[in-house]
């Protein structure tokens, strides 16, 4: 490595013809940090860790400075990871699909069925599955005073769960949402409900709960 043959010292000031050290106060053209082991040329501070031979102190104060410096840093990195995280969480929580119902979810009436996305479509199918399986395609409209997708006037023909599947187009990930919802039966007494599962509560066809002898009566040992 070339030096220039001419050099200011920069400890005293003196000036240096080809000399490798200064003439005046013998501090060295080129020498070795004592704290880094850096090699400094013309300059009395290290410019890697700071130390200054006019003050080697200095570097003490500056490393715990940096360590401080550090350690924050680390901390506040780590805050912000954990919150972006539970930002994540919350989010792909909330980007859901929801889908709702309004209406008499009852037999023999009428429903709307809603599907709220985060991400708009350009359109929405609707598959909708009876409890006999008999299955209706639809094209529902979009209602942009609420931002929902719709099919309305459904009746409700058959009881038991129903099967929506909702497939979007024009969306970057989940375009299919399914969705399934029962369709009770209204009653006065259990013959209304026309299933020997079901027993009449409170003018609705409920899953009846078995009793505690039931097993005898199906084992035909009672009746």
């Amino acid at each position: 490595m070339a030096y220039p043959d001419s050099w200011n010292c920069p400890y005293c000031g003196e000036f240096n013809r080809f000399s490798e050290k200064c003439e005046k106060c013998s501090f060295p053209k080129l020498w070795h940090c004592p704290h880094c082991g850096t090699i400094i040329t013309e300059n009395t501070k290290c410019p890697n860790c700071g130390l200054d031979v006019n003050n080697p102190k200095k570097v003490q104060s500056m490393t715990a400075d940096t360590k401080k410096s550090i350690k924050n840093t680390l901390i506040a990195v780590s805050v912000v990871f954990y919150v972006l995280v539970i930002l994540g969480v919350v989010f792909y929580f909330n980007i859901e699909d929801k889908v709702t119902f309004s209406g008499n979810l009852f037999l023999n009436n009428t429903f709307t069925v809603y599907l709220t996305s985060l991400f708009q479509a350009s359109s929405v199918k609707v598959s909708v599955t009876t409890p006999l399986g008999f299955t209706t395609n639809y094209t529902a409209v979009f209602n942009t005073a609420n931002n929902k997708w719709y099919v309305s006037n459904l009746t409700a023909s058959e009881y038991g769960y129903w099967n929506f599947i909702f497939e979007k187009t024009g969306t970057p990930f989940m375009n299919i949402v399914e969705k399934s919802v029962f369709i009770g039966r209204e009653c006065a007494v259990d013959a209304d409900c026309m299933d020997a599962e079901k027993v009449c509560q409170s003018g609705v066809c409920v899953k009846k709960t078995p009793g505690p002898f039931d097993f005898l009566t199906e084992a035909g040992i009672i009746k």
